[in-house]
């Protein structure tokens, strides 16, 4: 990747930087003081994320906001970017360098120098609404005129080197901040790639999608501003454009392998269809076999049961007269018994009554 000069004049001294290349500030106040005066990553720059922590201090009697822009957005992620600072109080911003894995990359080139810019402006608190969010007091000032109060530049290091007077720098896992840029950084990314996307979109000068891009190139051609709104929208256009046929392959995959299952689900029916017509008769005798085949079982089995039924039925019976001849047996043996004793009592009294008489 090629480096990101930061614009300053002066080039990167191998020890503490100076002043002059550290920032630059177009109008200063001494109510605000920023620390530390350069950022610091060291490599390696992959299978991490580095973090450095900016420090701003208000010590005026009137509260500021501040708003943060950088270079090269896809790159961080600073937390917070737009903040209300209260006045003799102090806030901290978080500017985390995302793992380089991420972006097909591991170090970055130690020559490469990103820069990030701090515009602070006061208020008067008085003059403006206390529900309003930073963002939104932000944007009130600068559609009332104001101007930057203070300015200052950061510019960051990629080399290894001891942090500066007043600098933090931590370390943390790649799963830390998402990979996926930010809403706010991919527009701003849009932005900076815009005037790229124009040179290629120009180059193609017989293509429909290039008349439409001359025809509005000079909307904005009137000011420098609207040159880089018109890059930004071509540059946007061109980055949907390219999302969608990336989209739309995935898609057209899913359409073909679902028109080929539908083909050869067709292909099987008409072939089984093919097949029953062809063999039809034997088919039908099967069939009708097999009913058959159903038929005699269910009668067997019909025959089966009626026979165990009868089986039953006549053991059932069997016993039945078994227990009854028992009974009359038992009875008629009861019955000897008695007519037994009744002739043995009447012969003993036949007896006794021949006695007296002999007497």
């Amino acid at each position: 990747m090629a480096s990101h000069a930061s614009s300053l004049d002066a080039s990167p001294s191998p020890g503490r930087p100076t002043d002059a290349e550290a920032y630059r500030a177009s109008k200063t106040r001494p109510q605000i003081k920023i620390e530390p005066s350069y950022l610091v990553f060291p490599p390696p720059h992959f299978g991490r994320c580095i973090q450095n922590a900016i420090s701003i201090y208000n010590v005026s009697k009137q509260p500021c906001v501040f708003k943060m822009r950088c270079q090269n957005p896809i790159r961080y992620v600073a937390k917070p970017h737009v903040a209300v600072v209260a006045p003799e109080s102090a806030t901290r911003i978080s500017v985390t360098l995302r793992d380089m894995n991420t972006q097909g990359m591991k170090n970055l080139p130690e020559d490469t120098l990103d820069r990030f810019r701090i515009s602070i402006k006061f208020y008067d608190p008085s003059t403006v609404d206390a529900a309003l969010s930073p963002k939104e007091l932000w944007s009130m000032l600068q559609e009332r005129g104001a101007k930057a109060d203070h300015q200052q530049d950061l510019v960051s290091y990629f080399t290894k080197r001891d942090p500066p007077v007043g600098g933090l720098v931590m370390f943390f896992p790649p799963t830390y901040i998402p990979v996926t840029p930010a809403p706010c950084q991919e527009g701003a990314a849009s932005r900076a790639l815009g005037s790229d996307m124009d040179a290629a979109v120009s180059k193609k000068a017989s293509s429909p999608s290039t008349a439409v891009a001359d025809k509005r190139t000079p909307v904005g051609s009137t000011s420098g501003e609207g040159e880089g709104r018109s890059g930004s929208a071509a540059g946007g256009a061109a980055g949907r454009k390219a999302g969608a046929g990336a989209h739309k392959m995935p898609a057209l995959w899913v359409g073909i392998a679902v028109a080929a299952m539908l083909v050869l689900s067709m292909a099987v029916v008409v072939g089984l269809t093919l097949r029953s017509g062809r063999g039809g008769c034997g088919g039908d005798a099967a069939v009708h076999a097999a009913r058959a085949d159903a038929s005699v079982s269910h009668d067997a089995q019909q025959h089966l049961r009626e026979a165990n039924r009868a089986q039953a039925s006549q053991a059932a019976e069997q016993a039945r007269l078994q227990r009854e001849q028992e009974e009359l047996a038992r009875l008629q043996q009861q019955r000897q018994r008695t007519e037994q004793a009744q002739r043995h009592d009447e012969h003993g009294t036949e007896e006794l009554q021949q006695e007296p008489a002999e007497a």
